[in-house]
C-alpha cells in the first residue's frame, strides 16, 4: 500500500453553532477558548482510500464457538493434609465472568475419608453435604463509553478547519475509508495513533479496511467495524464533494487532532459538515461538532455514539433526528461480575485420599474438585 500525502487550501469561514460528543475516561476539560487556536504544524500522513470490500452492508461477525460456562469455581483446602479427627477449612468463590446476571445454586459434598462439621456462608445438611442460598451474580461490564450526554462549556463546537493553514485534505469516494497516522490519543484507557476515517461519518479508532466500510449500522454490535467514534454515521459519499479535512490545533496549552467531513448525503448534492476533534493531551477526550446549518435528514438511518473495539459496550445519542446539543460521551474502566464465597471445614475421619468436590448450577454445571490427604 501506497502512502500519500494531501495539503489543504486555506479560505475563512463563518463560525457555525456546534454539538460535539466527547469520549472522556479522565476529568472533564476545563472551559474552552477557541480564538486561542492555531495549527500545531504537525505533519499528518495518511494511506491511498480503501474501497468496501463485499456487500455495501454492516459485516456480521464470524459465528461464535459454544460458549464456555460464564461461571467460574474456585476452591482451596487449607491445611491439605491432615490427620484423622484433624479440621481443614476450604473456602469457595463462585464468579459470573458473562456479561448477563445468573443465578447459581452451589452445594459441596465430600466422601468417605472426610465429614463436613460446619460451614460459614452455607448450611450443613449432612456429615457429606453443605448448601449455599441461591445467588444472584451481577454480570461483568466491559470497558467502554456508558453515556452520551450535554456537557456545556468544555467542547470547542464548530470551527471549520479552512479557517486555518496547514490542513490535510483526503479525498473519498463512496463506501471508503482512508487511514490516517496521528499523534498519540487515549480512547477507553488504550493509546493509538492511527484512525480510519469512513466516508460515511465515523471514524475507526486504530485504523481500518475495507470491511469496515458500511453505510449504517447498530452501537454496541460486535459485527465489525468496531472501535467506533461515531459523529454522524449514516449513507454519505464524498464524490463530487471536498471530502475529509485534518489537522492538529492547539490553543498553547493543549493540543487537538480534528477531522472534519464535508460530503454528500447519498444519491444528493447536499454537502453535510461535521467535525471530530480528539485530544492528544493524556486523558480520553473526543468531541463532536456540526455545523447545523449544513445537516438535512436523509433516507438512511442516522447514528451518533461510540463502541469499544469488541463491540460489546458503547452509548448512543439520545437524539432521535438530526443533533441538536452539545454532547460528551462518558467512559468508564470495565467492571468484573458478581461473586459469592463461603467456607467448609471437613474433619479427617478414614486414611487416604478424599475430595472436597462444588458443584455451581447455573442451571449448566460446573464442578471444582479438591484433594485433601488424610494421614495418619
Amino acid at each position: 500500500m501506497f502512502r500519500s500525502r494531501w495539503t489543504a487550501a486555506v479560505a475563512a469561514v463563518a463560525l457555525a453553532p456546534p454539538l460535539l460528543i466527547a469520549t472522556a475516561t479522565g476529568p472533564a476539560a476545563a472551559q474552552v477558548d477557541g480564538s486561542a487556536l492555531h495549527p500545531a504544524n504537525h505533519r499528518l500522513t495518511a494511506d491511498a482510500p480503501i474501497s468496501a470490500t463485499g456487500s455495501a452492508t454492516r459485516h456480521a461477525a464470524p459465528a461464535a464457538p459454544a460458549a464456555d460456562s460464564p461461571l467460574q469455581l474456585t476452591q482451596a483446602c487449607t491445611p491439605a493434609t491432615i490427620a484423622v479427627k484433624q479440621s481443614t477449612t476450604c473456602t469457595i468463590t463462585a464468579e459470573n465472568t458473562g456479561p448477563a446476571d445468573t443465578t447459581v445454586d452451589l452445594t459441596t459434598t465430600t466422601e468417605r475419608h472426610l465429614h463436613l462439621t460446619g460451614a460459614t456462608g452455607a448450611t450443613v445438611t449432612m456429615p457429606f453435604t453443605a448448601r449455599a442460598p441461591r445467588a444472584t451474580l451481577a454480570g461483568a461490564r466491559p470497558a467502554g463509553p456508558i453515556s452520551v450526554a450535554p456537557d456545556p462549556g468544555t467542547i470547542f463546537g464548530y470551527i471549520p478547519l479552512t479557517a486555518f493553514g496547514g490542513n490535510t485534505i483526503l479525498p473519498v469516494g463512496d463506501e471508503q475509508i482512508v487511514n490516517l497516522d496521528v499523534p498519540a490519543f487515549l480512547y477507553d484507557g488504550v493509546s493509538y495513533s492511527r484512525l480510519g476515517i469512513a466516508s460515511n461519518g465515523y471514524l475507526v479508532v486504530g485504523g481500518g479496511d475495507g470491511a469496515d466500510v458500511a453505510p449504517q449500522g447498530a452501537i454496541p454490535d460486535p459485527a465489525r467495524p468496531n472501535n467506533v467514534l461515531a459523529p454522524y454515521w449514516t449513507d454519505l459519499d464524498g464524490t463530487g464533494a471536498t471530502g475529509v479535512l485534518a489537522n492538529v490545533l492547539t490553543d498553547g496549552v493543549g493540543n487537538w487532532i480534528v477531522i472534519e467531513w464535508q460530503v454528500n448525503l447519498a444519491g444528493t448534492s447536499t454537502v453535510q459538515t461535521f467535525q471530530t476533534w480528539i485530544g492528544t493531551n493524556g486523558v480520553q477526550d473526543v468531541q463532536y461538532a456540526y455545523n447545523f446549518g449544513t445537516l438535512a435528514a436523509g433516507s438512511s438511518p442516522l447514528v451518533i455514539g461510540a463502541e469499544n473495539a469488541t463491540g460489546t459496550a458503547g452509548a448512543r445519542s439520545g437524539v432521535g433526528g438530526l443533533p441538536t446539543s452539545d454532547l460528551r460521551v462518558t467512559s468508564a474502566a470495565g467492571q468484573p461480575g458478581g461473586t459469592v464465597s463461603y467456607t467448609v471445614t471437613a474433619k479427617g475421619i478414614v486414611r487416604g485420599t478424599g475430595e472436597v468436590q462444588t458443584v455451581g448450577l447455573t442451571p449448566d454445571p460446573v464442578t471444582v474438585t479438591t484433594p485433601v490427604t488424610v494421614d495418619r
